[in-house]
Parts: structure tokens; sequence; C-alpha cells
């Protein structure tokens, strides 16, 4: 399963495009107020733009000079599946976070 996941998961390595895909996860944006959000080149921005359109996680939309990107939430819902299935121990079960450990107090306590 994880090879035909391959491009969408390399993809999601980089940190920038996370970036990129939680701003599309709010709304649609156009290229320059992407690139506006980050301290890299234009070209670097053009690029992780291209990556993610090759991955099929966004979508480009043309509109006379202007590109809006849009995230496609559909293209996540395999690798969502491949990580809950990893989650679950062999008979199926979800794991179940473990409680916060009680921390002792140390030092003198003033309550009054």
């Amino acid at each position: 399963m994880t090879k035909s996941l391959q491009p969408e998961l390399a993809t999601l390595a980089d940190p920038i495009r996370r970036e990129i895909l939680d701003m599309l996860r709010v709304a649609p944006r156009n290229a320059g107020e992407i690139a506006a959000q980050f301290p890299v080149t234009w070209p670097a921005i053009s690029r992780h733009l291209r990556l993610l359109k090759q991955a099929r996680l966004i979508e480009e939309r043309r509109t006379q000079r202007h590109r809006t990107y849009a995230l496609r939430r559909e293209a996540l819902l395999p690798v969502l599946a491949w990580l809950s299935a990893l989650a679950r121990d062999p008979s199926g079960a979800l794991p179940v976070p473990a409680p916060d450990p009680v921390r002792p107090i140390v030092g003198r306590q003033d309550f009054s």
C-alpha cells in the first residue's frame, strides 16, 4: 500500500509544503499570498506548488493572469487510511493514549 502512496508521502515530508497545505486547508489562496508567507524565493515556492500539484494534493485554477490553489482533501484519504491502519494493533484496536504522568510537587507550597 505504501508504494502507491509514495508521491503523497514524499511530498508531505517537506515542512514548507505541509505549511502550504495548512494554509489551503483554511481557504484557497493565490500564488502571491502563499509566497508572501515564506522567507524563500519565488522560484522555490513555485517548485513546492508544482510538486504539490504533481502529487495531486492541490489543484490550480487559472483566471486571466492569476493562479489560485486549493486543497484536494479527497487526495489525503488514502494517506489517512494508511496511517489509521498503521496505528491499529493486529487485532484492529486503536491505541489508547497514555494518561499524563503525575508529577510530584517539589519545593515550598504556599497557598495562603
